[in-house]
């Protein structure tokens, strides 16, 4: 893997990906076998007929995304105050039940088969949900937040009532 210096793309990458975590985009290239000019490249190509799954991918891609516009209108979760909440997990969580299907398919899964318990292909899903949780907040609390004047963004964290415990009970 060749080391060119780092191009004015990587940073503007890194920020919008993981900004606290710049290491894991070297790390990602590394196990990919990628110099950051090759994935520069492979990316300005808009192509990625060089990889055996990219068609694989693109389906799977394209079925999450229906997946979720399919569950848009769902009701949205019940309100939490603890500090262990995931941001917008109201729109991933309808990834979790494919994902364990995805798993199952993938390890040629039957219901029959007792090789491996239930209990882990859930754990495996919730872990995607919590990542897809915590990679997408920047992003979705930016658009969120765009769509909302100062006034809105007041009144929700007054709460319901407007008399502000939810400003208390977060505080």
């Amino acid at each position: 893997m060749d080391q060119a210096p780092q191009s004015s793309w990587v940073p503007l990458w890194q920020a919008a990906v993981a900004p606290d975590e710049p290491h894991k985009f070297a790390r990602r290239l590394s196990w990919d076998g990628l110099s950051e000019g090759e994935f520069e490249t492979w990316l300005k190509s808009g192509s990625a007929e060089h990889e055996p799954g990219s068609l694989a991918w693109k389906k799977r891609l394209a079925l999450v995304s229906e997946l979720l516009k399919e569950a848009w209108d769902s009701p949205l979760l019940p309100v939490s105050f603890e500090d262990d909440q995931l941001p917008f997990l109201d729109l991933w969580q309808p990834l979790h039940a494919p994902a364990i299907a995805f798993l199952k398919e993938q390890i040629g899964y039957s219901v029959r088969d007792r090789r491996i318990a239930p209990a882990p292909l859930s754990q495996l899903a919730d872990g995607l949900i919590q990542r897809l949780c915590s990679l997408g907040e920047q992003v979705l609390w930016s658009c969120f937040s765009s769509e909302r004047t100062p006034g809105t963004m007041l009144l929700a964290h007054l709460g319901d009532a407007g008399h502000g415990w939810a400003l208390i009970a977060m505080g």
